[in-house]
């Protein structure tokens, strides 16, 4: 009996991985840009001003084409101790204009993860994530 279960939880584990992977890709074309800029997550890159940020229309687009962005999660760290970080589920591709006051007045950091993109065939791909630090 403990032998089939060891071999039941291997073949679970092993088999389990090349099912999802065959359902959402992430591969290294999953770029995006945001406010005009190729999104850049990481200690060295995501370096925005105010000035680019009024600017922007608070839009994520892949570079790949055949994709549309379905959704994404939105994270906002504020300038000071006081602010509530905020997470939050957006669907489609554009920052809600309420979150894009709090970006402009109160944010010190965004990140934008978990971007999830289409195709009309219907496959499914995990893109890059951008990290905005505003200067």
């Amino acid at each position: 009996m403990y032998i089939k279960n060891i071999v039941l939880l291997l073949f679970i584990l092993f088999t389990l991985p090349n099912v999802s992977m065959c359902q959402v890709k992430s591969t290294s074309s999953g770029d995006v840009t945001f406010c005009g800029k190729p999104g850049e997550s990481g200690p060295t890159g995501g370096n925005y001003t105010i000035q680019e940020l009024t600017d922007c229309d608070f839009t994520i687009t892949p570079l790949d084409t055949n994709f549309k962005i379905a959704e994404f999660q939105l994270s906002i760290y504020g300038k000071d101790a006081l602010f509530v970080p905020i997470e939050i589920k957006i669907k489609g591709n554009k920052i809600p204009d309420e979150y894009r006051a709090k970006i402009l007045k109160e944010a010190k950091n965004v990140f934008l993860e978990y971007i999830k993109a289409t195709a009309s065939d219907g496959t499914i791909r995990l893109m890059k994530p951008v990290g905005v630090r505003i200067q």
